[in-house]
């Protein structure tokens, strides 16, 4: 929400906001943490649906072996296995603007598309750069990320033992998601 410029809050914000909401009608305060709660939104489709028509992929599937990931995906999905496709280029990455509330109020009051539209084709990359932080300046800090590994700590415990996958690393805030991956489980 912080990248499209709908709230003006730090992270820590609207995570204090969000446990704070008392209105649990769904906007930008809530359900933001409830999102999160992967066990029981997986479970309610292995209940309506065949494990055979359900695969499941691990974000860190895709960053740490995205051609082993697109192949499994494929060979799910019946893909004939001689068609490839690009993993390299990264698309839809999450850009936040230097100035937070210049942005909010850009995009709030709907100014932000014709601002777009105005810059010239071959001046939208470093105009871009101008405005937008790099996905490298997006971190959280150890102490949000400290309070999230504990909110969510059961609902993980709860979806590995569904899903039949160890993630241990996303209960170790200090944990990265780099490692080797020589093949993907199989799907649900």
């Amino acid at each position: 929400m912080l990248t499209t410029g709908v709230i003006g809050r730090s992270f820590r914000g609207q995570i204090d906001a969000n446990l704070r909401c008392e209105n649990k009608q769904f906007g930008t305060l809530w359900p933001l943490l409830e999102f999160g709660q992967y066990f029981e939104q997986v479970k309610r489709y292995l209940n309506e649906f065949p494990r055979s028509q359900i695969h499941i992929s691990l974000y860190e599937d895709l960053e740490r072996v995205p051609e082993l990931l697109v192949s499994d995906l494929f060979a799910f999905l019946g893909v004939e296995a001689a068609f490839a496709t690009d993993v390299t280029r990264r698309h839809h990455e999450p850009r936040v603007p230097k100035l937070t509330g210049a942005a909010y109020y850009l995009k709030k009051w709907r100014i932000w598309p014709y601002l777009r539209h105005l810059a010239p084709e071959a001046l939208r990359p470093r105009l871009r750069s101008l405005v937008l932080r790099s996905r490298a300046s997006l971190t959280m800090e150890p102490a949000d990320r400290a309070f999230l590994t504990d909110y969510y700590r059961d609902d993980v415990r709860k979806l590995a033992a569904l899903v039949g996958r160890d993630l241990s690393s996303w209960l170790d805030p200090g944990a990265s998601a780099s490692g080797n991956v020589d093949q993907l489980p199989k799907s649900l």
